[in-house]
């Protein structure tokens, strides 16, 4: 069932329960999600344009600073960025629904401050790169390899199974419409950060010598590009989710200590 989109609040509810000084915001959830999955598709491209030509790029010229800057597979720059924060938001939206007083999201207060804390783990995770400097250690434990040459992504089907136990019912109890947009987007989302990830590592384990060159550059664009797209499907799940309830954020600035 469709429904009609409609802000999280409104000038004329605004007008009349807010000061005279206060300010809104008027949040889309179509038209944010729109504006991300535009940054995601240009930075992608920009990044596998980049890459596909980085031999022509000298090491020190504006090319090669611009290719580390967009480049997909690189640390603390405009990707990474942008990722982060879009973790960040999906926490922050998820924190919002966990504090309406509506009796159908009461009742799941712990499950959606749960998302929160795991989407803002995941925006850390993006910057500090946890996954990575610690999954060796684990792998190198359990002597997995091939296509766990990342070893994190065993420890991570492993969570997302359980995550998956414990928020079951939580699931269920959500309209279909959003149940089937949060399923969707961690489907794309766990196919690009472990599915084509294992391809990636089962390449660099030696399995598939096919895989070098442009088809690695593409490899790359194709796992990021499923990452961005997924958590971007999660913010608007979770905006057109909060959309249905008639409510509004809104922080009071204090001059207490």
């Amino acid at each position: 069932m469709k429904v009609a989109e409609r802000p999280l609040y409104s000038a004329q509810t605004a007008s009349t329960s807010l000061p005279k000084d206060s300010g809104f915001l008027n949040i889309s959830p179509r038209r944010v999600t729109v504006w991300l999955m535009v940054i995601a598709v240009v930075l992608t491209l920009l990044s596998l344009s980049f890459q596909l030509n980085y031999d022509s790029c000298n090491t020190f010229t504006l090319c090669a600073r611009i290719a580390r800057l967009v480049d997909l597979n690189g640390e603390a720059n405009l990707p990474v960025w942008f990722s982060s924060t879009c973790w960040l938001l999906a926490a922050a939206t998820s924190l919002f629904i966990s504090s309406l007083r509506d009796p159908k999201t009461k009742q799941w207060r712990r499950h959606w401050q749960g998302l929160a804390m795991l989407f803002a783990f995941l925006s850390f995770d993006e910057t500090a790169m946890f996954h990575e400097s610690f999954g060796g250690y684990f792998g190198a434990f359990f002597g997995v390899g091939d296509i766990f040459y990342y070893s994190w992504r065993l420890f991570g089907l492993l969570l997302l199974a359980a995550i998956g136990v414990v928020y079951l019912r939580f699931l269920l109890s959500l309209p279909g419409a959003t149940r089937m947009l949060l399923l969707f987007a961690g489907a794309i989302f766990a196919t690009g950060a472990v599915g084509i990830e294992m391809v990636g590592g089962a390449a660099e384990a030696g399995d598939l010598g096919f895989i070098f060159g442009r088809r690695w550059a593409y490899l790359i664009a194709m796992e990021e590009l499923f990452e961005m797209v997924g958590v971007t499907l999660t913010i608007y799940a979770l905006l057109s989710y909060a959309q249905r309830f008639e409510t509004s954020f809104i922080v009071k600035i204090s001059n207490r200590l």
